[in-house]
């Protein structure tokens, strides 16, 4: 798994310009999912919400290239890793950068409210 993180921490390094704004955006990521993580880990929201929110929240914080390169990597990471890859997360994760391009996010709150919209929560006990 850590070579799977180097991996991708050069998979997002490369889609960005290669300067100092490498190096911020590599420590905007790992701050803004270190940071949301608390929203994520929330047991009760779907998959799909989840990768909206977060890429939603990426986008505000770090810039949408860069929340699409983590949801890239994170599919890529769950071929082959011990996650189930899915088209329809790269979905969501599309789903929460066009928030923020179209201007309807311009926080995490938006981002949230947003995301639950799309991907309502799933019915107790499933």
């Amino acid at each position: 798994m850590k070579n799977l993180m180097i991996f991708g921490l050069i998979f997002i390094n490369s889609a960005l310009p290669h300067s100092a704004q490498a190096g911020e955006a590599e420590a905007c990521i790992k701050r803004t999912i270190k940071n949301y993580r608390p929203v994520v880990d929330r047991p009760q929201r779907s998959d799909k919400f989840k990768h909206c929110a977060l890429s939603c929240v990426l986008s505000l914080e770090c810039g949408p290239t860069q929340a699409w390169a983590v949801g890239v990597f994170k599919e890529i990471v769950d071929v082959f890793g011990p996650g189930e890859a899915d088209l329809k997360d790269l979905k969501a994760d599309r789903m929460g950068i066009q928030q923020v391009k179209r201007g309807y996010a311009h926080n995490r709150h938006d981002c949230e409210s947003a995301c639950i919209r799309i991907y309502p929560d799933p019915p107790a006990g499933i």
